[in-house]
């Protein structure tokens, strides 16, 4: 079992570094993408979402529900992180090695600062739910007024922890459907609106740059 670890970390490792440029394209796609939804998608979809879809908001919650309990979600939002993290820090130990470390702590590391960083943008932006909004009936886009819902925590959460598992590991992309199956079910309970998600995963993406350049891609100088 655990030459088999070894040969899926060495495997990764050999292969390519992430793009700078593909990564700046597809950040530079979600910043220009969420300013577009800010300013003509987000109102109109929230509309037609409580119009239409407003009868099937329990199978929304139902698989939001499901996905925070396999998650740990409902005992800790960073439990992810401290599970990841303290594996690395486990190998790290035993093996006197941080090379085989090394994907546990960019998982851990990824998910936290992820989660931890849309903790902090929720306050400071301040934007109003959307359900909260209709319910107002102030349907407008307003910021900086104590909300809590841009960018996304839940999808944060998801995408955090999944998105540097397929960096990792390319042939299992089809894990992408858990994170975006979140990311649908919170717009169709008009918990978010769809600028909230994809805000959120710029900044999983973000991290996930920044952290596999400082963690996978490192390599101590020889003595």
């Amino acid at each position: 079992m655990q030459h088999h670890y070894d040969y899926i970390v060495t495997y990764h490792l050999k292969t390519k570094n992430m793009s700078l440029r593909k990564t700046f394209y597809a950040l530079s796609a979600l910043f220009l993408l969420t300013i577009l939804s800010i300013l003509f998608i987000d109102v109109p979809l929230a509309v037609c979402v409580n119009k239409h879809f407003a009868d099937n908001e329990e199978i929304f919650h139902g698989v939001t529900s499901i996905a925070e309990k396999l998650s740990g979600f409902t005992i800790s939002k960073y439990l992810v992180a401290f599970v990841f993290v303290g594996i690395g820090l486990v190998v790290h130990l035993f093996k006197t090695n941080i090379f085989l470390a090394k994907p546990f702590y960019f998982i851990g590391l990824t998910f936290f600062f992820s989660r931890f960083s849309t903790g902090l943008l929720k306050n400071l932006f301040g934007r109003p739910r959307p359900d909260e909004m209709l319910h107002a009936q102030q349907v407008n886009n307003m910021f900086f007024v104590g909300g809590s819902s841009f960018p996304s925590g839940h999808t944060a959460h998801f995408w955090g922890f999944i998105l540097p598992v397929v960096i990792l590991f390319p042939r299992w992309k089809w894990l992408l459907i858990i994170p975006t199956l979140i990311s649908v079910s919170r717009i169709m309970v008009n918990d978010h609106f769809l600028s909230d998600i994809l805000a959120s995963i710029f900044v999983c993406l973000l991290y996930s740059f920044l952290f596999h350049k400082l963690i996978m891609e490192y390599k101590p100088r020889k003595k």
